[in-house]
């Protein structure tokens, strides 16, 4: 039933990009317009996961989940009334809302899996729920089109995401009531249920300013792998890469249970994806080969990542705020690229050479990654004492100790230079290719 709970939003964000040349006719956009509706779902979500995971630690995954579906539908129904009227503005609003819900879910399901899994098979779990969530990709941009034509509107493409929000829910509703039949011993209990048991009754905007403080006292490298990271890949992924993704993950979490080695995973993720913009741009490789190494890569890129914040969070108490830290950023890096490639695009000369330059930018991003991911390593190494390395068992550590990290002191100092370089090097990027004229 987990593995179901954000299926409805990957259903509903995949549906746009079969539809983008439809959309641009009948709606009257351009590629920067409709890099808006792709990323708009991210752009409110660049603070609101803070929010949303400081307030599952307080209340609970269960009862945010619910009210995340909900979200989710509302969106659904307003994007598909804002198709039907042939409204840019509601289409936008429905988008935004739904990535409202999508980003609370998506932490609350994490945190979830974490509850039932943390120390005992943390990587194949993710790698499932990868694969299952690309599968749902798939599914919705295969059959955008053929709806569109078989219904002779696109518009049912934009509703179809309606009726499975409203199963969502459903289901969403019959875990909630599993979850509350289940012995206290086999439940996280939320932070709420902890200030009573205590005789404390600090509320949650008084955790929420708690929040700080947890923020603060999180471990300096999950914040410098937090702020370095960007989400170059997340609009760029064809149907066709969708394959590899949903066979090799469940294999790649497994891998990392058993052999561990997290961040290598990055530098080799990266050196794929210099290879497929490489070949996307100057080559005549066939879409299918480039877009099977872009699914390896996809499915090399995004577990480790994942796996890292239960492994450097010191309490799963805290495991939401953390999660929803790392996916503000995440988020914030999708919003930049996304629009900055559209405006890239809009701004290059037209023809066969259109899309040269934002093929520079991405391949300028990916090479700061592979040397980001051979720091990763060496800062595991140094700063952790290996905790990433090491692979998952019962008998290993299931958070960060004291102990395991007696050099990170002097890492703390270099978080910010670190974190400002990174991006005074995107802008720098951004700002030449903008300038580029051929």
């Amino acid at each position: 039933m987990v593995l179901l709970l954000n299926c409805a939003s990957y259903w509903f964000s995949a549906s746009l990009g079969p539809l983008k040349t439809i959309l641009k006719d009948e709606l009257k956009l351009n590629n920067s317009q409709f890099a808006v509706i792709s990323a708009a779902g991210n752009l409110v979500n660049t603070v609101v996961p803070v929010i949303s995971g400081v307030a599952i630690d307080y209340y609970g995954p269960e009862g945010l989940s619910l009210g995340a579906s909900s979200i989710i539908l509302v969106g659904a129904v307003v994007a598909g009334i804002g198709a039907s009227e042939k409204s840019y503005g509601a289409l936008l609003v429905g988008e935004i809302v739904v990535g409202l819900g999508s980003v609370t879910i998506e932490t609350a399901q994490l945190k979830m899996y974490t509850t039932w899994f943390r120390g005992h098979h943390l990587g194949l779990v993710f790698g499932v729920n990868h694969a299952f969530n690309h599968l749902i990709n798939l599914t919705a941009k295969a059959t955008a089109v053929p709806i569109s034509l078989g219904t002779h509107s696109w518009t049912w493409a934009i509703w179809v995401p309606v009726f499975v929000s409203a199963f969502v829910l459903a289901v969403n509703f019959g875990y909630c009531a599993f979850e509350r039949r289940l012995p206290s011993q086999y439940r996280l209990p939320p932070g709420r249920a902890v200030e009573r048991a205590l005789g404390k009754h600090h509320g949650f905007l008084k955790q929420l300013t708690h929040a700080w403080a947890i923020l603060i006292d999180l471990p300096a490298v999950f914040w410098i792998v937090t702020l370095t990271q960007d989400q170059v890949s997340a609009g760029l992924i064809a149907a066709l890469a969708q394959v590899p993704v949903i066979v090799f993950s469940p294999f790649v979490g497994w891998i990392m249970d058993r052999f561990g080695h997290r961040m290598a995973m990055s530098p080799f993720a990266s050196a794929f994806f210099i290879v497929v913009f490489a070949l996307v741009g100057w080559t005549q490789v066939s879409g299918e080969a480039i877009s099977i190494v872009q699914g390896v890569a996809l499915a090399l890129n995004f577990i480790p990542f994942t796996l890292a914040v239960p492994i450097l969070v010191p309490s799963l108490a805290y495991m939401g705020t953390a999660q929803g830290t790392y996916s503000a950023f995440i988020n914030a890096g999708h919003v930049i690229v996304v629009t900055a490639s559209g405006a890239i695009q809009d701004n290059s000369p037209k023809g066969r050479h259109s899309y040269d330059n934002v093929l520079y930018f991405l391949l300028a991003l990916k090479f700061i990654d592979f040397f980001l991911g051979l720091f990763y390593m060496a800062l595991d190494r140094i700063a952790l004492n290996g905790i990433l390395t090491r692979p998952a068992a019962p008998s290993s550590p299931r958070r960060v100790p004291p102990s395991a990290c007696p050099h990170e002191a002097p890492f703390a100092h270099i978080l910010q230079s670190a974190v400002q370089a990174n991006e005074m090097i995107l802008k720098l990027i951004a700002w030449c290719i903008l300038g580029i004229k051929k």
